[in-house]
C-alpha cells in the first residue's frame, strides 16, 4: 500500500528544528566576525629580541649527565651544570689522500670523550666541521696542481693544549702547507670554549670590550717579543704586527698564567720562529677584564 503524502504544513513543521539550528549558526558567525573586526589589535613588543635555542648533547653516563637550565634574558644560550672533574679529551684525526697521489692531508685535533662534559658532541662537531672545511678548500685550491713532477702536496695539522679545566678548554691548532713553490706556509687558529654552554669564547667574554683588550696587548707585546725573538727582533716589524688592531690579535689562548698570543707567519718578523708566541700575565690584564664568567673565576676576579 502506498503511504499517504504529507501535506505542506506537515512538511514545514518537520523542517522547523533544522531551520532554527541553521539560523542560530549564521547568527553566531555574524556576531563573531563583527567582534573580530571591531576589536583593537593586540600590541606586540618588538623591542625584545627572539630567544635563541640550542640542542644540547650529553654523554651516556648517568653520573655525568647534567641538568640543562634556562639562562637569564641577557644570555641567549642554554648552560649546563658542571662537575669539578677535569674532562678528558683524545687526539682525533681527519685524513684523506688523492688516489693519484697529487695531495694528502692529516689533521690531528682534540675531541672530548662522550660524557666527559655536557656539550662534548657539540664541541667535537664544531672543530671537526671547521677542519673539514679548511681541508676541502685546500684540496680544491692550492693542492689541486703539482708544481713539481710526481710531487705529493701535503697539509699536516696538529694542536697545542693551552689549558683544560672543568669550565674552560683552550687549544691552538697549527698546520703546515707545502703546496706552494715559495716554501712551507704555516697557519693557526685558536679554539677557546666555555664548557658550560659549549660555545666558542670571544674577547668580549673576558674583557670589558675588544678595544681595551687589544690596546693592552699592543702596549705589552713588543717587550715580550724582544725576548721571544732574540736576534730576529726588528722594531719596525714588531710595531706593525702589534698595532692596536683586532686583526693583529686573532690568535689567543687561555692559560693559567695569562693570555697566550700567537702571531701569524711573518706578522712580527721576517725570520726566526714560524709562529712566534708570548704570554701576557693576568696581572697586566685585570684592569680591563670583566669580573664575571669562567675566566674571571680562574683569575680570582669573581667574588
Amino acid at each position: 500500500m502506498r503511504s499517504r503524502r504529507k501535506s505542506l504544513p506537515d512538511r514545514l513543521a518537520d523542517l522547523a528544528p533544522a531551520i532554527v539550528f541553521v539560523g542560530a549558526a549564521i547568527a553566531s558567525v555574524y556576531l563573531a566576525m563583527n567582534i573580530l573586526v571591531t576589536a583593537p589589535p593586540v600590541a606586540i613588543d618588538r623591542s625584545v629580541p627572539p630567544t635563541r635555542t640550542a640542542i644540547s648533547s650529553f654523554g651516556a653516563s648517568p653520573s655525568l649527565m647534567p641538568l640543562v637550565q634556562a639562562t637569564s634574558e641577557d644570555t641567549p644560550y642554554p648552560t649546563a651544570s658542571l662537575t669539578d672533574q677535569q674532562p678528558i679529551f683524545v687526539h682525533s684525526v681527519i685524513k684523506d689522500s688523492d688516489p693519484h697521489g697529487v695531495w694528502s692531508y692529516y689533521f690531528m685535533y682534540p675531541a672530548f670523550k662522550v660524557g666527559e662534559t655536557p656539550f662534548a658532541s657539540q664541541i667535537d662537531s664544531d672543530i671537526r666541521t671547521d677542519i673539514n672545511a679548511r681541508a676541502q678548500q685546500w684540496v680544491a685550491g692550492p693542492a689541486s696542481e703539482r708544481w713539481e713532477r710526481g710531487r705529493n702536496n701535503t697539509l699536516i695539522g696538529d694542536f697545542n693544549t693551552e689549558m683544560v679545566t672543568p669550565e674552560i678548554a683552550s687549544w691552538t691548532l697549527s698546520w703546515a702547507d707545502d703546496s706552494s713553490p715559495a716554501g712551507i706556509v704555516h697557519g693557526l687558529e685558536s679554539l677557546n670554549f666555555d664548557l658550560a654552554s659549549g660555545r666558542r669564547m670571544s674577547l668580549a667574554d673576558i674583557f670589558i670590550d675588544d678595544t681595551s683588550a687589544v690596546t693592552v696587548f699592543s702596549d705589552v707585546a713588543p717587550n715580550l717579543l724582544r725576548d721571544a725573538l732574540g736576534s730576529a727582533y726588528d722594531a719596525s716589524n714588531v710595531a706593525a704586527g702589534t698595532s692596536p688592531l683586532l686583526s693583529n690579535f686573532n690568535n689567543w689562548g687561555i692559560t693559567r698564567q695569562g693570555i697566550r698570543l700567537t702571531f701569524n707567519q711573518y706578522q712580527v718578523t721576517s725570520s726566526g720562529p714560524a709562529l712566534p708566541t708570548i704570554v701576557i700575565p693576568w696581572s697586566q690584564l685585570k684592569s680591563v677584564m670583566l669580573d664575571t664568567g669562567p675566566v674571571a673565576r680562574l683569575v680570582g676576579l669573581e667574588g
